[in-house]
């Protein structure tokens, strides 16, 4: 019945409030006469002998719960509210357009109402005559978690799952795929007896317990719980697999999914399992009932007698299922809900099906007449539909699934489970799986029909503004739950550029971009970024991060500069163990070049991009060519990807740049023969975003020519985007023309599903809702506040060798602080951040330089903040010093590509104004070395290169005041001006304004 309530509740986007009465038996008022002895230290000396008669009932009275039921059902009904025949712990409330129900479970109450008003109004009457606290939102329940989501409501028991693994000793247990052995039938003479009978007892009892969230434990539990009188090993051995199953799916639960308001469609499957008792050849009966989209009712019992036939069996299940079905209609039209239309029963039995409304039947049926004919009079009412046919294949409801395929079963070797699905899947579907869609374009077409593969989230591309995280995950598991209803039940892949933290989610932690991890030099530090970025996007649900990139950039004139940790291959291959945070360390003796993840539920897939040279383009030019003999782009850009391969990084995604003029995504040479053959990558490769329209011009003006040549050249999933069909059409065409041989095809889907086992997304195909709340935790922020401050780079220290400017006072008198970029967190977190540029202002949760400054300071000290100072102001207020902070506004990917790097926005003017003045400090935020003109280096006391700190600001004055010293070193050269560009360490004539390696310390001074 509370399933019922909250799905009401969440189509009608009510309020739902939970309640706790305290002391709820000492409100009843007892209408019998009942006498107690006088209380201890209350005896009244003259009369030792008197009882004292109750007017209050007492816990432990065996009146106590009917009369404190009789007291809050008596004021509920002064309320207005009335009772219902449907359950006596449920009241309706309704006045006009005001609703409310009340659901009583002793003294736990559940309250939800048409308007806050009205809840507010209800609660307060209620306080008003019980101790009553009101705890907020309905989020735990009896043990049960409730997770209210955008569409609905998410019912889990996690917690409670735990501890009764726990207390069963099989927390750390192996995983099992399915609650049930579907082949084996318990016997009650199996085996010897079980050693510790009610310990049995009470494990199956908590076991039943979960089964109220947990509909596919319903016919395991049933069948053990047959049992309880005198268990034997053979019952303990499926209590155990139960167990193992649960171990594996604790994220499990139960989605209530919002219909519209008008909507209260009941839907029944019925099955029966005929003779399945060893014993007593009695069947098991079973149904589940949906009410819309959302699942409330289910059951399995064994029916009371033995069924001649299989369709005696099939019709009494089906009885079973109307029965139900009426008393929720009844419940319904009591919730002032009513169903119209009349009730839908699925059956996989034809026979039963005919019983239902043929009475040619009715004489070969006598023994069942009582059934027959209480499932046709409703029929004839119109309450429930004719009962239908629906193939067992196809069966939703049942609850005797019959032998699990072997690509289901999570125990087998990921290579079996891969070589028996592909064995199953035709050419269409292997086609669908090697497509990658945006979330625009999902449709139940796109995933149950044509079965794509992945899903991808573009940069920017949210569910909708603001998106919370619970968004996210719903968005995710809504598209998850229409791949599943695909033949096959092949799951999604969900992909997203986290590329400094689960960037696109709104609150989530923001780390520096990849420039100044590699200013860091810190592995372990990148490997935690890496373990934190991966909680915060499977608490949304997606599985793949298209991270790290491992571009070795060659030239910041680049606009995806900031993407490279150095310029310097080996910092670059040192940084890769952002694959092992985010996918896990794989164990001694994991096979080289085999994907890895260490789970499901804490990893994400990883993604070594872009290969291969993106990173050497002539003149930095994005999407440009690379040219460089083959010992050249193996010793400078390919390194890294053989450590991200060696880590067992499971993707890798293509370039959109050329090499010595050819694509990469049409080389064959190097994605087939280099990558897969020679280094021995067994993942898969996918394409960048209409990567392979760029191999015709126009681009995609000749799409069948660009998927026969990527496809060919090795390219195993192809980023779409928004083409889907026409991919399909144009992959089966070329395959079955002979263009692309079915065992290219047959490689990529091996591939991709290999990953897809590996990744877990079969047997824990949903989001855990427990994990929302690390998205952006103190924890995840605390460590970007390291990184910051461990990215940062001194690049000067004061005037003159005696004084050093840093670490600034905290108590200084006045502090200036200026420049575009000081209050600005959407310029300080840089591109890829809530959209694929990024943008100005206040885009997501972080702090700002300005307000670490303010929060740094002394009280006393005053810190003024003027993005540009005037003269005036910058002369006469006396500043102890100031603080610039100017830099880049942000970008991503070509539209980065600059053949200017000075300061935009006019920062050289702003820091020669205010440096000619007071004494100064600048902040440089950028996505690569910019150029600084001597006369303005000359006039500033000292230089910081923060690059793209990310959302938290107090990493900088973490270093500024000398709670912590600077110890960030180059990442690239930093040039003095254009014209030495491109310039690497190890050049001839190598003479920059800053090499690579060059960092001070506060201690350490420097006279430019």
């Amino acid at each position: 019945m509370i399933r019922t309530v909250l799905h009401l509740a969440a189509s009608r986007a009510w309020p739902v409030h939970q309640m706790d009465v305290s002391n709820a038996f000492l409100h009843g008022h007892l209408s019998e006469q009942v006498y107690c002895q006088q209380p201890i230290g209350f005896v009244d000396t003259d009369r030792p002998d008197d009882v004292c008669l109750l007017s209050r009932s007492l816990y432990g009275l065996k009146q106590a719960p009917r009369a404190w039921y009789q007291r809050i059902a008596g004021f509920l009904h002064q309320l207005g509210f009335r009772s219902t025949r449907s359950d006596a712990s449920l009241f309706v409330y309704w006045t006009g357009n005001d609703m409310a129900y009340l659901l009583l479970y002793i003294d736990d109450i559940i309250l939800t109402a048409s308007t806050a008003g009205l809840l507010r109004l209800l609660t307060d009457s209620l306080r008003a005559e019980f101790a009553l606290k009101d705890l907020g939102p309905l989020h735990y329940f009896l043990g049960i978690e409730v997770v209210r989501r955008a569409d609905g409501f998410f019912l889990h028991q996690r917690k409670y799952a735990h501890e009764l693994l726990e207390r069963a000793g099989m927390l750390n247990c192996n995983p099992a795929p399915t609650p049930v052995d579907t082949k084996a039938k318990l016997s009650a003479s199996d085996g010897s007896l079980a050693s510790d009978a009610p310990f049995y007892r009470s494990i199956v009892g908590a076991l039943q317990y979960l089964t109220l969230t947990r509909p596919e434990l319903q016919y395991a539990v049933q069948q053990v719980c047959l049992h309880m009188h005198a268990p034997r090993d053979a019952h303990w051995a499926a209590v155990k697999r139960s167990l193992r199953y649960v171990c594996g799916t604790m994220g499990y639960g139960l989605s209530l999914h919002a219909s519209p308001s008008t909507s209260t469609d009941l839907v029944a499957y019925s099955d029966a399992d005929w003779a399945g008792c060893p014993d007593t050849r009695r069947s098991t009966s079973g149904y589940c009932v949906y009410l819309g989209s959302s699942l409330v009712s289910w059951s399995s019992k064994r029916q009371p007698t033995v069924s001649r036939s299989s369709a005696e069996a099939e019709y009494r299940a089906v009885a079973n299922a109307v029965v139900e079905c009426t008393w929720l209609r009844q419940l319904l039209s009591e919730l002032s809900c009513p169903v119209d239309k009349a009730t839908v029963v699925f059956c996989d039995n034809v026979s039963a099906v005919y019983l239902s409304a043929n009475p040619v039947h009715h004489r070969r049926t006598k023994h069942i007449e009582l059934d027959i004919h209480f499932v046709r009079g409703k029929c004839s009412h119109a309450t429930t539909d004719p009962v239908m046919y629906v193939p067992l294949c196809l069966f939703t409801g049942s609850i005797m699934a019959g032998e699990v395929p072997l690509y289901k079963d999570a125990s087998a070797p990921v290579e079996a489970r891969v070589r028996d699905l592909l064995g199953r899947m035709t050419l269409r579907e292997k086609a669908g799986q090697m497509a990658q869609i945006e979330r625009t374009v999902v449709s139940s077409r796109a995933l149950t029909e044509l079965g794509a593969g992945s899903i991808l989230s573009s940069g920017g591309s949210a569910p909708h503004d603001r998106a919370s995280p619970s968004d996210w995950a719903s968005m995710v598991d809504d598209a998850q739950r229409l791949a599943l209803s695909s033949r096959l039940a092949i799951p999604i892949l969900y992909g997203i550029d986290a590329v400094h933290g689960h960037n696109n989610v709104l609150a989530a932690t923001v780390f520096p971009h990849n420039v100044g991890l590699g200013a860091s030099r810190d592995t372990e530090l990148v490997r935690k970024i890496g373990e934190a970025t991966a909680l915060e996007v499977r608490a949304t649900g997606i599985h793949w991060a298209f991270a790290p990139c491992v571009a070795v950039c060659r030239d910041p004139r680049w606009g995806r500069c900031y993407e490279s940790y150095s310029e310097d291959p080996e910092i670059v291959s040192s940084l890769t163990t952002l694959v092992t945070g985010l996918q896990g360390q794989p164990p001694a003796g994991h096979p080289h070049g085999y994907p890895f993840l260490r789970s499901v539920r804490e990893n994400v897939l990883a993604c070594a991009k872009h290969f291969v040279g993106d990173g050497g383009t002539h003149k930095g030019i994005n999407e440009g060519n690379t040219i460089c003999s083959l010992e050249d782009l193996e010793r400078i850009h390919m390194k890294p990807y053989i450590d991200c391969i060696t880590q067992g990084v499971a993707t890798v995604m293509a370039s959109y740049s050329q090499w010595n003029g050819q694509p990469l995504h049409a080389s064959r040479y190097l994605l087939t023969d280099v990558l897969k053959s020679k280094l021995g990558f067994q993942g898969f490769v996918v394409s960048d975003l209409e990567g392979i329209d760029r191999l015709s011009e126009p681009r995609g003006s000749d799409y069948r020519y660009c998927i026969a040549l990527a496809v060919n050249a090795g390219i195993d999933m192809v980023m779409i985007p928004f083409r889907f069909e026409k991919f399909l059409e144009d992959l089966l065409f070329l395959v079955e023309s002979g263009e692309i041989p079915v065992s290219r095809i047959d490689d990529a889907v091996e591939r991709i599903l290999r990953v897809k086992f590996i990744s877990g997304v079969f047997d824990q195909p949903f989001s855990d809702p427990s994990l929302l709340d690390v998205i952006g935790c103190k924890k995840h922020r605390q460590l970007a506040r390291e990184a910051v401050r461990k990215s940062l780079v001194l690049l000067k220290n004061g005037k003159n060798q005696n004084e050093p400017f840093l670490p600034l006072a905290k108590n200084a008198r006045r502090i200036l602080v200026a420049g575009t970029h000081a209050d600005n967190i959407g310029y300080q977190c840089g591109g890829w951040t809530m959209s694929w540029n990024g943008d100005s202002g206040k885009i997501t949760r972080g702090t700002t330089i300005l307000e670490a400054i303010q929060e740094s300071a002394g009280v006393e000290t005053e810190v003024v903040y003027e993005e540009s100072p005037t003269e005036a102001t910058i002369e006469t207020r006396e500043f102890s010093y100031a603080v610039v902070v100017v830099g880049e506004v942000p970008y991503a990917e070509g539209s980065g590509d600059r053949t200017d790097l000075s300061i935009p926005l006019n920062g050289s003017d702003l820091i020669t104004r205010v440096a000619c003045e007071v004494p100064t400090i600048v902040i440089v935020i950028s996505g690569r070395p910019l150029v600084i003109e001597p006369q303005v280096l000359e006039k500033v006391d000292a230089l910081v290169a923060a690059w793209l700190p990310g959302s938290e600001g107090m990493g900088i004055t973490d270093c500024l005041f000398g709670d912590h010293d600077f110890v960030g070193k180059l990442p690239f050269t930093w040039s003095r001006s254009v014209d030495q560009l491109p310039v690497h360490v190890g050049d001839d004539n190598y003479d920059p304004l800053f090499h690579v390696g060059y960092g001070l310390k506060c201690s350490e001074l420097t006279v430019i």
